[in-house]
């Protein structure tokens, strides 16, 4: 990371921290992580498809043990879970991963 893109993350960090402080005494909200993640959807931070992808990806790390460590069948629940096709599974897992597990799928 170069010492710009850096700078530009400290200061979105900072405007974030503060915004958020500045939002919840406002609203009377707690200053939690749980309030933080709602506040970051509410202003559109994270994108729905964020969101789904992140989940989903979370969800076959969680599930792949309980299904003996079968990739298919754990994506095949995934698919019927979120109302998605199998491929479309198969997708995000594929390309969410370092370049050197993608060679694994």
């Amino acid at each position: 990371m170069d010492e710009n893109q850096k700078q530009v993350l400290d200061s979105f960090q900072d405007h974030l921290q503060n915004n958020f402080a500045i939002y919840c005494k406002k609203h009377q909200v707690k200053n939690s992580l749980e309030n933080l993640v709602t506040y970051m959807i509410d202003r559109q931070f994270l994108s729905p498809t964020t969101i789904r992808r992140y989940t989903i990806i979370q969800e076959f790390d969680r599930l792949y043990p309980d299904h003996q460590f079968h990739k298919s069948r754990t994506v095949e629940t995934l698919a019927d879970r979120f109302q998605l096709s199998t491929r479309h599974i198969w997708s995000l897992i594929k390309y969410s991963q370092r370049p050197e597990q993608r060679k694994k799928l």
